[in-house]
């Protein structure tokens, strides 16, 4: 069966996947730093808080 599209249709497809993937990407670590500001870091201060009463008590 033959190709109905050219290669450089074909590269123009896999520069725009990459595109998306990079996209993709950076919105992933953009999530993971604000989980780490707005859950994990909380959580973590609260743990250390109530370790340390006790500790002391």
């Amino acid at each position: 069966m033959a190709s109905t599209g050219s290669a450089a249709e074909a590269a123009e497809d896999a520069e725009f996947i990459e595109e998306l993937v990079a996209a993709g990407a950076a919105v992933a670590d953009e999530a993971d730093e604000d989980v780490e500001e707005e859950v994990i870091a909380p959580f973590s201060a609260t743990v250390r808080s109530l370790t340390s009463k006790l500790l002391d008590d």
